[in-house]
């Protein structure tokens, strides 16, 4: 084979490497990121700090803020997303409206950090373009790429999928191409079969960037009489379903923002909501069972590779959870997260790039095999001729 020949072979070999290389990027960068972390983290816990305090490593000559010693713990454990709630009336007497020094003061932590940060309106009514607009326009994405946006805490809504729809139009009008996440209405809590699924919205993306969500806990009223470990943790698998089935029926990946160990104990809507092995009180409080059901339920997601976020690191805690909520309660007794993987699998019936990759790979081997042979055909010519 003449050099000009194989020049030309290698050529259109390496150009067929690099384009499709591009295309892959261009690809796995529109795979669903796979977070572990904690939510309830107020955007206004950046302006607040707590006495003893180290120096903040952010910003200069400042005392770190309560939200960047959670951000250093969470990095510290090995997890990579934070749940913050941008507003959430009624928690603290500064987290009720938006406060565009905070969040951005927030959002500078978790990048210094290595933290995504899910920007959550923690609300229970419908979602609302009002809110999202001014928040959409004062987080850039070329600014802050480590975000997503879910629309509404746990939303009760007869409107949800056209105000979810809505939102996701503006976001998408504005060059927006964040990550949502969209909850389910009504307190739906799938257990695998099709439970529930029609408490989902049904939307459409241009960018096919969302993501569904549903929280569930195993709160002692409506378990009292099944208050054991193992039914604990048959409930977490059961949960565990429910994220499979909607991820593979409803064809969307699938985070959990919120699945925590609080026991409902003290919620006015649930009578006689303390257990009797109540060990630490609040939303970052526990019992052994809400530990085990978490924990079995964090064990199962890990093993599918799917993201959650656990309730709560918020700096507004009952004691004795600290400045970081739960981190300091029950969160050294869960499972902490591989750290090899970080995207969430593809969804079943969606394509699967992994599939082009192998293809390339096998025209790059063909390839070079008839090069190959080429050349060695080419030499066994020439040392006869030369023989002869």
């Amino acid at each position: 084979m003449g050099k000009v020949p194989l020049l030309l072979c290698l050529l259109l070999v390496s150009t067929s490497i690099g384009s499709r290389s591009v295309e892959f990027v261009k690809a796995a960068s529109g795979t669903p990121p796979l977070l572990r972390g904690y939510g309830g983290i107020l955007a206004a816990a950046s302006n607040h700090i707590r006495s003893g305090t180290l120096a903040s490593q952010v910003f200069q000559g400042e005392t770190a803020s309560n939200t960047e010693m959670t951000f250093a713990e969470l990095k510290a454990r090995g997890y990579n997303g934070a749940r913050v709630s941008i507003i959430d009336p009624g928690n603290q007497p500064d987290s009720g409206t938006y406060n565009s020094g905070a969040w951005h003061r927030t959002l500078q932590l978790a990048q210094h950090y290595g933290i995504t940060v899910i920007g959550d309106d923690h609300e229970y009514d419908c979602p609302s373009t009002s809110f999202w607009q001014p928040v959409l326009q004062d987080t850039p994405q070329s600014t802050y790429p480590n975000v997503l946006w879910e629309t509404k805490n746990e939303p009760h809504c007869s409107s949800l999928a056209s105000d979810d729809q809505a939102i996701i139009n503006m976001a998408r009008n504005m060059g927006d191409t964040r990550w949502f996440v969209l909850g389910c209405n009504n307190d739906c809590t799938p257990s695998g079969g099709g439970t529930d699924l029609a408490a989902f919205p049904v939307v459409t993306d241009s960018v096919n960037h969302v993501f569904y969500d549903f929280h569930e806990y195993f709160f002692y009223a409506p378990h009292s009489g099944e208050w054991t470990i193992s039914e604990a943790q048959s409930f977490a698998d059961s949960k565990f379903q429910g994220a499979l089935d909607v991820q593979n029926t409803l064809g969307r990946p699938f985070i959990g923002t919120e699945f925590g160990a609080d026991t409902g104990c003290g919620d006015p809507a649930m009578p006689n909501s303390c257990p009797p092995d109540q060990t630490v009180p609040g939303s970052a409080g526990y019992a052994p069972e809400t530990v085990a059901y978490l924990s079995r339920l964090i064990t199962d997601l890990h093993g599918a590779g799917l993201g959650y976020m656990v309730w709560n690191a918020g700096d507004w805690n009952d004691a004795p959870a600290g400045k970081t909520g739960a981190l300091d309660t029950f969160g050294s007794q869960l499972p902490l997260p591989p750290s090899s993987t970080t995207t969430t699998p593809t969804p079943l019936g969606q394509p699967l790039i992994i599939w082009e990759l192998l293809a390339l790979l096998v025209v790059i081997a063909i390839s070079v095999g008839v090069i190959g042979r080429t050349r060695l055909k080419g030499r066994a010519r020439a040392k006869h001729t030369s023989q002869s």
